[in-house]
């Protein structure tokens, strides 16, 4: 009976699913810009850009002429309360002993709730 009330606990942790990080393919970039919310986490390390939590099937990703990398938190297929991070190695981006920097952005009003409240 000992035996069985471990293993039930055990049983259910295991069967959770796992939320793997998510690698995301960008050109090289010099800087960077996140709209509509979420957090950035900047470390040292080879170049790699990688959604934490979220998914890119509702965050855009690219890079302008100038080299920026453009991250829009949310797109209209976004769920609500849509929570996003993500982390960013790069390889000069720290000063000298620094272990990470950590950028937050406000989530903005979703187009539709904006309209809402406007005919409230």
């Amino acid at each position: 009976m000992r035996s069985s009330a471990i293993l039930l606990p055990l049983a259910l942790l295991t069967s959770a699913p796992l939320v793997a990080a998510e690698p995301v393919s960008v050109p090289a970039f010099k800087s960077m810009e996140l709209r509509g919310g979420g957090n950035v986490i900047v470390r040292p390390g080879p170049a790699q850009v990688t959604i934490v939590d979220g998914s890119s099937q509702f965050t855009r990703f690219w890079v302008d002429g100038q080299g920026q990398l453009k991250i829009d938190a949310c797109n209209e297929r976004c769920p609500q309360h849509y929570r996003l991070t993500i982390e960013i190695r790069y390889p000069t981006v720290l000063p000298m002993g620094a272990p990470c920097i950590v950028f937050s952005a406000p989530a903005l009003p979703r187009p539709e709730a904006q309209a809402s409240s406007a005919a409230a």
